[in-house]
């Protein structure tokens, strides 16, 4: 990760290493407060990676308060568990076998091999990691798993409780509340928000393909969406959620093409209920 300083035009970009190096599909905050550490998650956008968490060494205090905080912390990474809880296993130097007999010699090694030293402590592989947000009134963090065409092959790329579809083409949402409600706290309480997907819920509740929203309800011509990518949580809770359809298969391949355009709907976390609020126009593509 790489922070700019858009207000300074003198400023010079950093290096945020200790976020370890991964495909950061961005960054998501707990809003700071005062005499608590900065914590924030990313997602690793590719097949079979991970969910992260950061917990700064330093404590936030908005008088003082910059990018310096993210230089030093611990960054860990999530194991969704069959109960639904979940463990932040740390991914530092000389803990959960991170030391030179498995391949790492400091924890430069482990900030530059991210990906590794996430297999070697037994994380959750998901489908995709995305965007997250993090709802302002309940402090519940959410994140898009956008989709994963070949989960449900041998070994670690089957189905697990939080990635339970294989192969998974339309994507889920996923759910946590950190113990005690606290962002700092290593377990959690997780379950899935919703299932993106088609109308053949209707008819095949045990369709990988199917929608079903937080109540189990499938999804109906008027919300059916695929590849949740990015979102968002107002002051009110409501969810946004935006896909992200390849323009290779929208409106073309079979599996998508009852999607129509890529577009953006709202959840209610309370009710479980999805709308969708928009539908991108139709368009033409340019040649190359």
């Amino acid at each position: 990760m790489v922070e700019f300083d858009p207000f300074n035009p003198d400023s010079v970009p950093k290096k945020r290493t200790a976020l370890g190096r991964f495909a950061h599909e961005g960054v998501v905050f707990h809003e700071g407060r005062e005499g608590e550490p900065v914590v924030c998650y990313s997602g690793d956008d590719a097949q079979f990676e991970y969910i992260y968490k950061f917990v700064s060494k330093q404590k936030y205090y908005k008088a003082t308060a910059g990018g310096h905080l993210l230089d030093e912390g611990t960054l860990y990474v999530a194991k969704f568990k069959e109960d639904g809880t979940g463990e932040w296993l740390s991914l530092k130097f000389g803990e959960n076998g991170l030391t030179p007999e498995n391949g790492f010699a400091n924890q430069a090694d482990i900030l530059v091999n991210t990906r590794l030293a996430a297999d070697l402590v037994g994380a959750t592989k998901m489908d995709r990691p995305e965007w997250g947000a993090i709802d302002p009134a309940t402090r519940e963090v959410y994140f898009t798993l956008t989709n994963n065409s070949n989960r449900g092959g041998e070994g670690d790329r089957g189905t697990d409780a939080a990635n339970p579809r294989g192969p998974n083409p339309h994507g889920h949402i996923i759910r946590w509340a950190e113990d005690g409600n606290e962002p700092t706290a290593l377990s959690f309480q997780w379950n899935i928000f919703a299932f993106a997907g088609d109308t053949s819920g209707q008819d095949d509740p045990d369709s990988v393909a199917a929608g079903f929203d937080n109540n189990g309800n499938p999804l109906t011509e008027d919300n059916i969406f695929s590849s949740p990518d990015g979102l968002w949580i107002d002051k009110d809770s409501r969810v946004w959620i935006q896909m992200d359809m390849s323009e290779s298969v929208m409106n073309t391949h079979p599996v998508y093409e009852m999607m129509g355009n890529n577009g953006m709907l709202a959840a209610n976390p309370r009710t479980g209920e999805i709308r969708r609020f928009l539908t991108g126009p139709r368009g033409r593509r340019l040649p190359v």
